[in-house]
């Protein structure tokens, strides 16, 4: 798989039709409200505007709208069952007026009858191919493709799935969301199934276990890598913990067999591996060859040298050790490619499959993703948006850095505002040049962002970081190649892959790599990138 391959329109696999008497036996205790109900139904959708006649219409209260306002549409659109939430209609009976002649059904959760309802239309596609799901604040996508690295040097055929989209072979199709919801992942799991996947590893997002959206899912193995702040503009840090745990709950309800693999360096690990069965539980974690696990743990990956290209490892499991050349850099990298072994491990894959795959690993795009036209300082793209990411990002470059370490970073409007001021705290101690920016300015003031950050960089006794505030994105980035010389080390973080950038009136096309790259070409580097 590559950063560069081509989206493709997603085909529509089949749904199939399911009898009354199966959903009257999937929700035993629903309500039902009808005149008249078909033998069976054709299909299920939770967006209006994907009813076909005979489908069943599902009512989801989302963050911007709610699907109960829509049941007079699904109706005239040929629904020939609505599925809604007691609590809602309940509490505001006017939504049912006028479609009180249509076949209803009231559940508890229409985001949990969903999620069963797509697995149950779609024939449960997650029994038919091994899925591998992988949760974290950071690092879900380059430890998704690690594993499915690996699964194909043992000689399976693996997709991908999370913030990049759907990936198999040298199809690639987009995905708004790095979890879809729970009728859009079952469609994405049979179309895989039906193409010829073996094995899913995909990223399951905090939300998706707020929102129901794997509950119905069977997975392999479930892998938890860490926690931090992220997404506070929807979860108190004690509902984005919840989140998490309850993927694990919920994979052991599908599968009583499921294998849970944890970060033994993060306090939570125990949390989240508390569900499995014991003897099906893994832990890892990675280090410098001189440390040791602060805890013990079943795979440990020992970091023995490391370069602007490559960390040097061993991995030592229970019954083997190997070294592995890994072509990516950064210690939290190390403990990607453990996590992704530790999967192998409980799968049955052979030690020196794990090795090759991790060999054959190609960076990801977005993740410290090198910029390279022949240059003499490195430039690295990368998707750090949080202040612990960053803080990682900058200090694994630090170690590669002889000169200035010159950083790029926003925040996005519209969002978690708290952690602005942690960014910039971040910024004004671990840089020697911090320029402040744009990211996604959404709704806000780009200038009103930058200075929530700029409170926390004033903030920082002695910063060692010099502040340049730039609202032109594209300015800043420019300015911090200016700034550059021999040996110094330009970050470009917070948008990562992007290709957009989203203001109050519209969004732009908007790539930091493609940036640099029209910077650098204009000022005579013109080297073949790999």
């Amino acid at each position: 798989m590559t950063v560069d391959q081509i989206h493709i329109e997603m085909m529509e696999p089949r749904q199939r039709a399911v009898s009354i008497e199966r959903l009257r036996e999937l929700f035993p205790d629903a309500v039902w409200r009808c005149e008249k109900l078909p033998a069976a139904l054709d299909a299920v959708a939770d967006d209006s505007r994907n009813v076909t006649p005979g489908a069943a219409f599902v009512a989801i209260v989302g963050y911007e709208t709610d699907g109960h306002l829509f049941l007079a549409k699904a109706r005239d659109a040929g629904a020939d069952l609505l599925v809604a939430e007691l609590g809602q209609v309940e509490s505001r009976p006017e939504l049912l007026e006028p479609v009180e002649e249509s076949a209803i059904l009231l559940v508890a959760n229409t985001r949990l009858a969903a999620s069963i309802l797509a697995a149950e239309f779609y024939g449960h596609p997650s029994r038919e191919i091994r899925v591998h799901g992988v949760t974290g604040t950071k690092g879900k996508t380059t430890s998704v493709h690690l594993i499915a690295y690996i699964l194909s040097a043992d000689g399976r055929s693996p997709a991908v799935m999370g913030t990049l989209g759907i990936e198999f072979g040298s199809d690639v199709w987009k995905s708004d969301l790095t979890t879809p919801g729970p009728i859009e992942f079952q469609k994405i799991l049979r179309l895989l199934v039906d193409k010829g996947a073996t094995d899913i590893a995909c990223e399951v997002s905090a939300h998706a276990g707020a929102l129901s959206r794997t509950t119905a899912v069977r997975f392999e193995t479930v892998t938890y890598l860490n926690l931090s702040r992220d997404h506070g503009d929807h979860f108190t840090p004690e509902g984005y913990l919840e989140a998490k745990m309850a993927i694990s709950r919920d994979a052991v309800g599908m599968n009583p067999d499921v294998w849970g693999i944890g970060n033994a360096r993060d306090p939570y690990t125990r949390s989240f591996l508390e569900p499995i069965a014991p003897e099906r539980r893994l832990t890892f974690t990675a280090h410098d060859i001189g440390e040791e696990p602060t805890e013990p743990c079943d795979l440990v990956a020992r970091i023995v040298s490391r370069s602007p290209d490559h960390l040097e490892m061993m991995i030592q499991a229970k019954t083997w050790e190997r070294s592995v050349s890994l072509p990516l850099i950064g210690r939290f990298n190390a403990e990607n490619a453990a996590a992704a072994a530790a999967v192998a491990v409980a799968t049955g894959i052979d030690p020196d499959a794990i090795v090759r795959g991790l060999s054959e690993a190609r960076p990801i795009a977005g993740r410290l993703e090198k910029i390279d036209k022949g240059q003499d300082f490195l430039v690295v793209v990368d998707y750090a948006h949080a202040p612990q990411p960053a803080e990682e990002a900058l200090a694994c470059l630090r170690e590669l850095t002889e000169g200035k370490l010159i950083a790029v970073m926003g925040a996005g409007g519209s969002r978690d505002r708290g952690k602005r001021p942690m960014i910039g705290e971040v910024l004004a101690r671990d840089c020697d040049v911090a320029v402040i920016t744009s990211d996604n300015p959404r709704k806000e003031e780009p200038l009103d962002i930058i200075n929530d950050i700029l409170v926390g960089a004033r903030r920082v006794k002695d910063p060692r970081a010099e502040i340049i505030a730039e609202v032109d994105r594209r300015k800043a980035i420019e300015t911090a190649l200016e700034l550059a010389r021999a040996g110094d080390t330009v970050a470009i973080l917070g948008k990562g892959h992007e290709t957009y950038q989203i203001f109050r009136d519209k969004t732009i096309h908007f790539d930091d790599r493609e940036v640099v790259r029209e910077w650098l070409e204009g000022h005579g580097y013109g080297g073949v990138e790999e």
